[in-house]
């Protein structure tokens, strides 16, 4: 099955283990070593530690890079902009990125970009498939996909 990273404010971070225990149901296998710490770090922690914030930031990018592809989690503020950053790395290595929630800018919106309004419309999407793939991908009609001109409608 698939390797998958999660991705959001950290502010959710109980949510994503729940959500990593669902997946590892379906048996994918979540990539996010940042869920299993007990504090994120604020922009005061970031500026006194830079060395502990780069490690970090080294974790995050080797398990973007070592994930077929990635949830990203929308709909709450980011205190520091990092999990837009993550975004930005996995569209630029070609990870495949999934949106669980609204679009927030236009670089959600590229070419190949999935989006689901809800875990749960995601998960029925994704147990549906599990049974004839390896593939998270958000290509069906429930699904809404960033191609420019699309003639699908984005989920209500």
């Amino acid at each position: 099955m698939a390797r998958l990273y999660l991705c959001t404010s950290f502010e959710r971070v109980e949510e994503m283990r729940r959500h990593r225990e669902e997946l590892r149901g379906l048996g994918h296998h979540v990539t996010s070593r940042w869920i299993d710490l007990s504090d994120g770090m604020d922009d005061k922690e970031i500026m006194e530690d830079p060395r502990m914030a780069q490690g970090f930031a080294v974790d995050d990018i080797a398990d973007i890079m070592s994930a077929d592809a990635m949830l990203m989690f929308t709909g709450i503020s980011s205190t520091t902009g990092g999990y837009h950053t993550e975004f930005g790395v996995a569209l630029m290595i070609g990870k495949h990125v999934i949106i669980i929630g609204p679009r927030e800018n236009i670089f959600q919106a590229y070419q190949g970009v999935d989006q689901f309004d809800t875990w749960a419309k995601f998960m029925t999407h994704a147990r549906r498939l599990s049974a004839t793939s390896d593939s998270p991908s958000g290509s069906s009609e429930e699904s809404s996909s960033g191609t420019a001109g699309s003639s699908e409608t984005p989920n209500g």
